[in-house]
């Protein structure tokens, strides 16, 4: 004959409403969760460093761009490179442009790029120069220029830099 306790341990009946309720809020904040990830990628990003385009310059393709693109100098280029912490790379572009014509500059945009090894660009950005980073360019006067270049890849093959001038307008 075997031994039988007065008491027996039993779970306690309440155990399975405990994991639905559990289960059904896993299952809200995963929807909830992937509602907000689509929601986010619908809607463009925001870039808050973006930089309004000026009207009224004098652009590439022009005649008197051409004459005014050889008195506008862009000298010591040079590039940094840095990792960013979602594994990109980041290029800074920085050189100095300098106002070698007779007149003032009201307006500046430059353009700063990585390019290939076949000159075509996988990463570039315009600036606003001036009147952004200053309200003129005075003859012979020179300002410093940095281009932060992000979101390159690392496999990315990042032969050289370009740092020119995409648009101007004189007082």
């Amino acid at each position: 004959m075997s031994y039988q306790s007065p008491m027996l341990i039993r779970e306690p009946n309440l155990r399975w409403p405990l994991y639905l309720l559990a289960a059904i809020i896993t299952t809200l904040l995963v929807l909830l969760m992937a509602g907000v990830l689509r929601l986010s990628q619908m809607h463009p990003p925001v870039n808050p460093r973006a930089q309004p385009v000026l009207e009224g310059l004098i652009r590439p393709g022009t005649p008197s761009f051409e004459e005014v693109r050889e008195k506008i100098i862009v000298e010591q280029l040079k590039a940094t490179e840095g990792r960013q912490t979602l594994g990109g790379v980041s290029v800074e572009v920085s050189g100095i442009i300098r106002n070698m014509t007779d007149r003032r500059l009201t307006a500046l945009e430059a353009r700063g790029a990585a390019l290939d090894a076949e000159k075509r660009a996988i990463a570039e950005r315009m600036v606003v120069v001036v009147p952004a980073k200053q309200t003129v360019l005075e003859p012979g006067e020179a300002v410093n220029v940095r281009v932060l270049l992000e979101g390159i890849s690392p496999e990315a093959e990042r032969a050289e830099v370009l740092m020119e001038v995409t648009g101007v307008r004189f007082d």
